[in-house]
This record gives C-alpha cells, structure tokens and sequence, in this order.
C-alpha cells in the first residue's frame, strides 16, 4: 500500500525538488579523473558538491571531526546536539545517500584513514576500542537501519533521501542508474538501492528476522527517538533503553559488535537517552574499551558565543534562549540537564562584582 504523505510533507518535497533543480545542476567536468576525485571527497565536502541544496552554510567546527563516527563499529555513538546543528541532514539523510551511492566498506582502509584524520593517536578514539575485535576487515555495508519515534517519522527521512537518489542530476552522472531506488518488502519503509537495503523502524517494532543478502542490519540510526513527553516518565525511557539494547542491538549484525549504532539525540532531562549515554561512554568493558561515545554540540561555548557562527550569531542564539526560559533553554540549546522541578534553578542565582555595590556605610 502506497504511503499517504501528509500535505504539509508533500509541500515540504516540491520545494527541495525546485532547490534541486535549480542548485544541483549538472557537471562541466565529466572525465574520469574529475568523476574519481568528486566521489572521494571527505565526507562533508561530498555532501556539498552532490547535494548544494542541503548544505546553505559552511560548516560548523564541530562537524568535519565527528564525520569517521559514521563508521564506528562495536560501540553505540550518541551525538546529543543542540536544535539547528543539523544532526539529521547531515548525519542521517546525507549519510544515508552516501551509503548507497559509495559501496561502503565497514572498517577499510578508506574509513581508517578518515578516522585518523581527525583524531590524533593520543586521543580517546584512537586509544580505545574503536573497533570491536574480530570484524571482518572490508565486509561491504548492505543494510541499514534508520529509526525514529515512528515508523512513519523514519519514512519521511528515508524518503528525503531517496528523493536525491531518485531525482538528483550530479549523483546520476556520476554513479549512473544503479542508484535508483526500488521497493523492498514494504514500499512505504523499504526500499533497496545500489544494492542497499533502507529499512525504517519505530521504537518497540523488532528487528529480529530482518536479513537482507545474508546479514543482518550492519548499521542502525537513530533519529528523535523520543521526545519531552516520554523523557518526563522514568518507565517509558527505560522501555527505550531496553529495545534499544536488546530489541536492537541485539538483532544488528554480530550481536551488534559487527555494526554500527548511530543515535542523533536532543537533551530532554535527567531520563533521556543522552543522559543514558553519558553515562554508559563512562564505563569500560573488562579491555578497558568504553561501552559508549558520547559527544555533545552545544549552540554556545563555554565562553557564551556560538559554535556555529556561519548560521546562528551570539545574538540569536542568546535572545531565542531568553524568550524560550532558562530551564529549557539550558536543555534545547546547551545540551544540559535542566530540571523544572528542582527547588532551585540557575537562573534564580546571579554574579556581581562587589566594587559596583552601593556604599551602605552611612546607612543607620
């Protein structure tokens, strides 16, 4: 059965196709060297080249690093960022699209030297377990799964990106009509490509008889899982927790030691997955490799200006925090826990400086 887009959907895909149609026009340089250098462009840069449309800004500092996490096997990675840091076009639709038109080798050498491009061999990632022992070096990815709080909130990101596998002009002449997309088993959450299945998952949906060319889901994204609703009752975060880990992680290829847990996450409060995370990345199995990543993105640094300057001033990001209120503001845009029941809030303390205080000595 055909899915029914929502209007405001529809409407959503008629002007990405005029973006597409008007920015993503075709190549003047189609020879080989020309055609092999575009497809081996870094992640991001690759998403700038084939899909203009989608990248408006120049990135922000904090996206180019955690790219090679795309690709991290054996060890669940939560990206908790701030609303507008373009967690899911970057890492969820792109990334989809790249997986499909790439032919993408879970821990070749290709993934290998993009991890250390980034990360320099004393730091965490590279110290670490960043790869499960026992993967099979260059096992080609062939199945992916993308998650959402619904099945049909996960469509609607899987269609984005066959939209561009579809209708993109650059990735057509570049990687020809292999890239098209056809039905899988349900054509309104399935659809194969390139030789790459995209299943869509809603939270408490199984997983466990999904196969696809002899493997199990190699690869599992995560995106909105949740929202504050669920993250205010402790029961329904730990149902989460418990498909996640079992329902999921469990069904993914090798036990889930053999693929790749991507989870795109917002901070909701002290029982939401990021929290979860946090505190899981803190604990080491017995080879002292941590159990998770976690990375956050915050809209301001610690000094108070925006990380992400190209899109969002100090100003804007400052002022939508002032009209949204500090409890919540502390979660949508700084990433941290913020309880609105506590006795005590932040906001309810301030700093001054002694020197500018009224001389009171006078006073009877």
């Amino acid at each position: 059965m055909a899915r029914r887009w929502t209007r405001e959907y529809d409407d959503r895909v008629k002007r990405l196709l005029a973006r597409m149609d008007r920015e993503a026009t075709p190549f003047e340089d189609m020879s080989e060297e020309a055609v092999a250098a575009r497809k081996a462009l870094p992640f991001g840069q690759w998403g700038r080249t084939y899909m203009p449309h989608w990248f408006q800004v120049a990135d922000a500092p904090f996206h180019a690093p955690l790219d090679p996490r795309r690709y991290a096997v054996g060890v669940p990675v939560c990206i908790c960022g701030a609303r507008g840091t373009a967690k899911t076009t970057r890492w969820n639709i792109t990334d989809t699209v790249y997986d499909v038109c790439n032919e993408v080798f879970l821990w070749s050498e290709a993934v290998e030297d993009e991890i250390r491009r980034w990360y320099a061999p004393e730091h965490e990632v590279m110290r670490r377990g960043k790869v499960a022992k026992g993967v099979e070096k260059g096992a080609r990815l062939i199945f992916e799964v993308l998650g959402a709080k619904t099945a049909y909130a996960a469509a609607e990101k899987a269609d984005l990106a066959r939209v561009e596998l579809k209708h993109n002009k650059r990735l057509h002449a570049d990687y020809g009509e292999c890239i098209l997309p056809t039905l899988g088993d349900d054509e309104e959450f399935d659809y194969i490509a390139n030789g790459v299945r995209v299943l869509c998952r809603g939270t408490g949906q199984s997983l466990r008889s999904a196969v696809y060319g002899g493997r199990r889901p190699q690869k599992f994204k995560g995106d909105d899982l949740e929202d504050w609703e669920i993250a205010r009752s402790a029961e329904r975060e730990e149902k989460l927790r418990d498909w996640l880990e079992g329902g999921v992680g469990g069904a993914l290829e090798g036990l889930g030691q053999e693929a790749v847990r991507l989870n795109l996450c917002n901070m909701y409060g002290r029982h939401c997955l990021a929290e979860y995370y946090r505190k899981l990345a803190g604990q080491l199995d017995e080879w002292g490799n941590p159990l998770a990543e976690y990375h956050v993105l915050p809209l301001l640094d610690e000094d108070g200006v925006s990380t992400w300057l190209a899109r969002y001033t100090t100003r804007a990001v400052k002022r939508a925090m002032a009209q949204m209120g500090t409890a919540r503001a502390r979660s949508e845009f700084l990433c941290k826990v913020a309880n609105e029941e506590a006795p005590f809030r932040p906001e309810w303390f301030h700093t001054f400086d002694v020197r500018t205080l009224p001389d009171f000595s006078e006073v009877a």
